[in-house]
Parts: structure tokens; sequence; C-alpha cells
């Protein structure tokens, strides 16, 4: 398994969860895409960004948690955070 993708990731905490698990199956080379799916998701982002290998933004979800004005800009700031720590992201489509 080359990377497993970790949906509604609240806390660091559930990566490192994922991490001790795959370690435990001989899957230490797997990388953890966080799946940020909520806002309590985004309170502990950095801490979330910090733990995984990358991080998969999932529009659909923080849409509708987030108002729809400020989204392109949270979306923005969260993709820049990720490139900053040299971590690639994805962003999922509204559908």
């Amino acid at each position: 398994i080359d990377f497993l993708s970790l949906s509604y990731t609240n806390c660091q905490e559930h990566i490192l969860h994922a991490r001790q698990t795959l370690d435990s199956l001989g899957l230490a080379n797997t990388k953890i895409l966080a799946k940020v799916e909520n806002k309590k998701g985004l309170t502990n982002f950095e801490d979330i960004l910090n733990a995984a290998d990358g991080v998969i933004i999932s529009r659909g979800n923080l849409g509708s948690e987030v108002n729809v004005e400020v989204f392109p800009v949270l979306q923005k700031a969260l993709i820049q955070a990720c490139n900053n720590a040299g971590k690639p992201v994805l962003t999922t489509r509204v559908v």
C-alpha cells in the first residue's frame, strides 16, 4: 500500500493511531493523507498537517459547514499552508 486516505481526520491522534497500526502490519512506508472534512479538522489543521504526509481538502463536506463566501479564501490558505510545509495537497470537487 502506497497511500492511506484517512477520512474525517479531526486531530493529530487519528494520524498517530493509523501510523501505529500501519507500522504493526509492516506497512511503515505507507504515506498517510489526512482528509479534512469538518470544522474540528479545520480547528486542528496545523497539528494534522504536521502529523500527516499530505492533506485532502474535502470541498463538499467542508462547504456544508463553512460559509460559501469565505470558502475560497479558506481553501487557498489551506493549500498555501501545505505548500509551505512541503506536503502534497489534494482537493475534492463538489458533485
